[in-house]
């Protein structure tokens, strides 16, 4: 039997590394290395199983499982239960299930009571025995199941505990069976303590499967048709819904204007208009957080209705939004975030617009219109710390322009323009070597910038980088 042999050296080389690293700590991925080994030994076992029911009258199987033979980590698995125990419990459910297959020693010193969460990061498809370890968790409360595929057996083993309050099947273009319908998720609604629920990858959905379920979070994400909105207005304590990239259009947001507490929505690549988003309007709680990221039809006009609550507002990608509907945005009193990013037309009539707002603190406008008249309006933003202007038609005067808030700026970036001044330390450099000059505070010296870059900047032991990565000489 080549295969289980090459195998076993295979598990033996993994076996030194994951020990090696689990005792003496000198790799970070110690976790990863005995996870690796663990795996490899449960395929050694489980080959060495298949030869011999397959070929009972030769010992090749034996020779290259039996631990009278002196299996690769038969010291690891059978060292002290809590020593074998606290290494255990570094690895994720798949590695737990993979231990427990390779030795009755491991499997004894798995504490299933003390399992609370479960994760499979591999593509890999997974076995009846990791199923049936869910079913011995009593304490179990979070699955993610995110990167393999999911099968109804999945589903049935994960609706199998009573205590879990987090599910992900799937994340972002996770591989779910294509062929998995809504009913084949109907077990997941006799979860009574389910909380957040995050599903990936369907073809079709329909909420009213989760009827009967009271979810705080729910995410359903690269699903062309989602039915049954409704179902969510019996949902009292939902708050966040994450709908990007699926089909859900207008009349999906009017029924989801009929959830009490919705506070959070994400509806990114989703065809929206500006009708559809105006329901939101109507939600009871007011919404507080409002993506809406690569929605073409979205102009902007639905914003005014939605202003007296926003906190968080991001609009990237969005070509049809027009710089009107930042006069609606320069109204929201609470609005402490905007992302605007890759917006075309979004330019300085727009930033004038959000001019004066008294709780801005984080603004991105990257791959926008944006020249150096916007950007010296923002001085007049007084909570402004984080502001983006990559790839903007911006210069050093521009970026000069924001000496006055050089000392409230934590982060400004602006890379991709034609500024050389692209650090928030070179703004604040250059703030103090003006000063220092004798230019008044927030003021601009009448100097070219590329003698401030030379004389102040270059004077203090530093170089910048100019618009194309060359040192400024």
């Amino acid at each position: 039997m080549p295969g289980a042999a090459h195998r076993t050296t295979s598990a033996r080389r993994q076996g030194r590394g994951g020990l090696f690293a689990c005792f003496t700590g000198k790799r970070k991925d110690e976790p990863d290395g005995l996870a690796m080994y663990l795996g490899e030994m449960a395929r050694v076992r489980q080959e060495g199983a298949a030869a011999r029911d397959a070929d009972t009258g030769r010992e090749v199987g034996q020779s290259a499982v039996s631990p009278a033979r002196g299996v690769p980590g038969d010291a690891l698995l059978s060292c002290p239960a809590e020593v074998l125990n606290d290494i255990l419990a570094r690895l994720d459910g798949r590695a737990k299930a993979n231990a427990r297959a390779c030795s009755k020693h491991a499997r004894d010193a798995v504490d299933e009571k003390a399992v609370t969460a479960v994760s499979w990061p591999s593509t890999r498809p997974l076995e009846a025995a990791h199923l049936a370890l869910l079913a011995r968790l009593p304490q179990l409360e979070s699955v993610a199941i995110e990167h393999a595929p999911v099968t109804p057996d999945c589903v049935r083993a994960v609706a199998a505990g009573a205590n879990i309050k987090r599910v992900v099947l799937g994340h972002g273009r996770g591989r779910i069976d294509r062929g998995l319908g809504s009913a084949a998720l109907r077990p997941l609604a006799r979860l009574p303590a389910l909380e957040e629920l995050a599903i990936a990858g369907l073809t079709e959905l329909d909420l009213g499967v989760f009827a009967g379920l009271n979810l705080r979070k729910l995410r359903v994400n690269h699903t062309r048709t989602i039915r049954g909105f409704d179902t969510l207005a019996t949902m009292t304590n939902l708050t966040e819904v994450d709908l990007s990239l699926t089909g859900a259009w207008d009349m999906d947001m009017k029924a989801l204007s009929r959830c009490v507490g919705l506070r959070v929505l994400k509806a990114a690549g989703c065809p929206v208009t500006d009708a559809g988003v105006a329901h939101l309007a109507n939600c009871p709680a007011g919404l507080t957080s409002l993506t809406l990221d690569r929605c073409e039809h979205f102009a902007g006009e639905a914003l005014k209705g939605l202003a007296a609550t926003l906190v968080t507002l991001s609009l990237r990608d969005c070509p049809s939004l027009t710089q009107e509907a930042l006069r609606h945005v320069s109204a929201a009193p609470h609005l402490a975030t905007l992302r605007l990013d890759h917006c075309p037309q979004i330019a300085d009539t727009a930033i004038f617009h959000l001019s004066g707002h008294p709780k801005l603190r984080t603004l991105s406008l990257k791959s926008t219109s944006i020249t150096d008249a916007g950007v010296a309006a923002l001085r007049e933003l007084p909570s402004l710390s984080d502001l983006d202007l990559d790839s903007c038609q911006v210069t050093n005067d521009g970026v000069l322009a924001l000496l006055p808030l050089a000392g409230q700026l934590r982060r400004l970036s602006a890379p991709n323009t034609r500024a050389s001044l692209v650090d928030l330390k070179d703004l604040q450099r250059v703030s103090g070597a003006t000063e220092a000059a004798g230019a008044a505070p927030g003021t601009v010296s009448t100097r070219t910038t590329q003698e401030l870059t030379r004389r102040e900047v270059q004077g203090a032991g530093e170089v910048l980088v100019g618009p194309v990565g060359v040192p400024v000489h």
